[in-house]
């Protein structure tokens, strides 16, 4: 009886290397075809001054749980790095759930919203421990990072960036340190245009 019920969870559950594949195969390759370019565990695209990073991350209880998290982040190349001892994301002001880019979504009352303490940031969760093919859910996510992801670079001018976080920023530090570099840099790019 013991032995059935094992080799029925083995048929039903999706182990993380066969995800890793699919998620190597249907996503990872297509984007870096696209142009992006590969960090640990972020692809990265940047169409200057604009750069948009997808990353993948876990919790403590991912590996035991069979899941794993992603999140869209964007920011400006110009803006400095927080240099902190702590993940990437920190350094990107603008942070989305992937399932809530959806066209136009940016058009549609999507505002900046501020998610700078640590470990706090929106995500989306794929459990493939309960999945059997995972497929039709990273086929979903390459289109909203490949195809929506990079309308949001041409939207999210530098401009609009700092009209955002203005409007709707908490004043973190990071907030502070990010407006005067916008500042800085629309100052400099209105002298040069004149």
């Amino acid at each position: 009886m013991r032995r059935m019920f094992v080799l029925r969870l083995s048929r039903t559950k999706m182990k993380a290397d066969k995800f890793n594949d699919q998620f190597e195969k249907l996503f990872v390759r297509p984007l870096l075809s696209a142009g992006f370019t590969q960090g640990r565990n972020c692809l990265f695209f940047v169409k200057e001054p604009t750069a948009l990073m997808f990353f993948r991350h876990r919790n403590k209880w991912s590996a035991l749980c069979q899941d794993t998290y992603f999140t869209v982040c964007v920011r400006h190349t110009f803006l400095r790095d927080l240099n902190t001892l702590m993940q990437p994301i920190y350094d990107y002001p603008f942070k989305i759930e992937p399932s809530r880019m959806v066209p136009d979504f940016f058009h549609c009352g999507w505002h900046y919203e501020s998610f700078n303490e640590i470990g706090r940031w929106p995500k989306d969760e794929i459990a493939y421990g309960g999945m059997r093919d995972a497929r039709a859910a990273l086929d979903r996510l390459r289109s909203a990072v490949m195809d929506i992801g990079r309308s949001w670079l041409e939207f999210l001018q530098p401009t609009e960036a700092y009209r955002q976080i203005r409007s709707y920023g908490k004043s973190d530090y990071c907030e502070k340190l990010w407006l005067e570099d916008y500042e800085k840099y629309l100052g400099h790019e209105r002298t040069a245009a004149a």
